[in-house]
């Protein structure tokens, strides 16, 4: 059975594209958990390291909240 929308066969061939659908181009990207993991781990390093090189907090706030934003970013398209 084809599911239009998404492009893939669904009784139990869980994600296989179909020919149809790799021929148009189309998939499906999913951030994985390990991926959301390290995307995680390294904005938190980032915002770490703009403190320890800038030792200023208003800057490190606004890295944060940049890092916050971008990782929604990044959690929303791949969703």
């Amino acid at each position: 059975m084809l599911d239009k929308d998404a492009g893939t066969f669904g009784s139990g061939s869980a994600g296989t594209t179909s020919p149809r659908a790799a021929a148009r181009g189309v998939h499906r990207s999913r951030l994985g958990t390990k991926s959301l993991l390290g995307v995680t781990n390294g904005v938190l390093a980032g915002v770490g390291g703009v403190y320890l090189a800038t030792v200023s907090v208003p800057v490190t706030v606004v890295a944060a909240v940049s890092a916050v934003v971008l990782v929604s970013l990044i959690v929303i398209v791949h969703r």
